[in-house]
């Protein structure tokens, strides 16, 4: 009686396809023929059945030297685009704010213009129209809500700056800013006048500023819906706005020191030295810290 020896062994199975068959047909009758491109292709492909692992994992792909291909070697975010929309709503406050000061004003505009670089006229105008800066104080502020918008549109589109909180919040908070800036700084020139005894001068000085504000806020306003809405002249009214606002800075800080350096009775030297410090300093520091 025969016995059957039943030796209980893995049964391995190869399920990977032959080679001969993923070759073309040429090179079944051709083995000469190089096939390396065309198996890698077959196990590199999702329609390749039962590939072998060890086949595939140490395999380089064909179209890794692709001189198109791009490799991330580092985790990209999704950048987030911030909506204009509230800004919009920004810049038609601004037009109403400013419609409404003008409308409730007695002011002479040909006369506020020709008084930005004529002191007679600035004089004329303090006269006969009882301008006092507490009267130009509503214009300063618009004017600096839209110098605000200005810089936060170069800040994040032209600098590319990743800002770390939403850009409303990052436009009230410079708005803020400058406008506790501008306070103080008029606090501070005050008590460099009341230092020198030369409040006649300072306060000279500080009401060309605002008069310069005045103006900055009635060019800058609507300057700032082509800014954010002119479609492809965006760009070039927002380096408009941008010199507009440079050659203002530069040309009431020369003002204002001409006008110190006429009518001044103290020192001059030292009394323009401290007017630099309040002016400069600040807006140097506003700076690095908007960059930081």
């Amino acid at each position: 009686m025969t016995q059957e020896l039943h030796i209980s062994q893995p049964l391995i199975v190869d399920t990977a396809v032959p080679k001969l068959l993923l070759r073309p047909a040429d090179s079944i009758m051709y083995p000469q023929l190089d096939t390396v491109d065309y198996l890698l292709l077959c196990n590199d492909s999702v329609f390749a059945p039962y590939a072998d692992d060890t086949l595939t994992t140490y395999c380089e792909s064909m179209f890794a030297s692709s001189p198109h291909i791009s490799y991330a070697h580092e985790p990209q975010l999704r950048n987030s685009v911030q909506g204009i929309d509230w800004m919009f709503f920004v810049i038609v406050g601004l037009l109403a704010l400013t419609s409404l000061y003008l409308n409730h004003i007695r002011f002479n505009l040909k006369d506020i213009f020709m008084s930005l670089f004529n002191q007679r006229v600035q004089g004329r105008v303090e006269r006969e129209n009882n301008v006092k800066i507490r009267n130009l104080i509503p214009m300063t502020g618009i004017y600096i809500a839209a110098l605000s918008s200005l810089i936060c549109q170069i800040a994040t589109s032209y600098i590319k700056i990743h800002l770390t909180v939403e850009a409303p919040i990052f436009y009230t908070l410079l708005t803020a800013a400058l406008i506790l800036y501008v306070l103080l700084r008029g606090v501070l020139i005050r008590l460099v006048g009341d230092i020198f005894r030369d409040n006649g001068s300072v306060l000279l000085y500080l009401t060309s500023n605002h008069l310069f504000y005045f103006v900055g806020g009635m060019v800058m306003t609507p300057l700032l819906l082509f800014v954010y809405f002119a479609g492809n002249g965006s760009k070039t009214a927002l380096i408009i706005a941008s010199i507009f606002a440079m050659i203002l800075l530069i040309t009431r800080f020369l003002r204002g020191i001409q006008l110190i350096l006429t009518n001044s009775k103290s020192s001059k030297l030292y009394l323009f030295y401290y007017l630099c410090i309040l002016e400069i300093v600040p807006i140097l520091a506003m700076a690095k810290i908007i960059t930081n």
